[in-house]
């Protein structure tokens, strides 16, 4: 509950920041598209929930959150940036899609990044859809 709540908190700061460009949100089958395409997953989970559901096939794992709770949004943008730049797309996803949003909104509006998709629903949606998932990394 402390972690949804903090994730809500997240996300009104950044969405209400003015808007400069648009996250687009994207279902099952447009993530589907995106993947075939190359575009970049990432997603955004704790160890304890990768394990739980697993990935989609091709994620990188970037975990928002720390052990502790709490989080570094420059270390977090910083191992993003290893990953993809601001200059090509990248789709985030979390679980339910609440989180994976603000972070979405944050790399629009704050990090430059041009090409921002949110997996709307999340993986939960992904599983639910009949889509399989694959088992996360050992040491996301």
């Amino acid at each position: 509950m402390k972690r949804r709540r903090a994730a809500l908190s997240l996300v009104l700061v950044l969405t209400s920041v003015p808007c400069l460009a648009e996250v687009t949100d994207v279902d099952s089958a447009r993530l589907e598209k995106l993947l075939a395409e190359g575009v970049t997953v990432v997603d955004v989970r704790t160890p304890r929930e990768l394990k739980a559901t697993g990935v989609v096939k091709g994620s990188h794992v970037v975990t928002f959150y720390q052990r502790s709770g709490r989080y570094d949004m420059d270390a977090w943008v910083g191992k993003l940036r290893e990953i993809t730049g601001p200059d090509k797309p990248v789709i985030l996803i979390c679980g339910t899609g609440s989180l994976s949003v603000g972070l979405a909104e944050y790399l629009d509006k704050r990090a430059g990044y041009t090409a921002v998709y949110n997996v709307r629903d999340g993986i939960k949606r992904w599983i639910a859809d009949g889509h399989p998932t694959v088992p996360p990394p050992s040491d996301p």
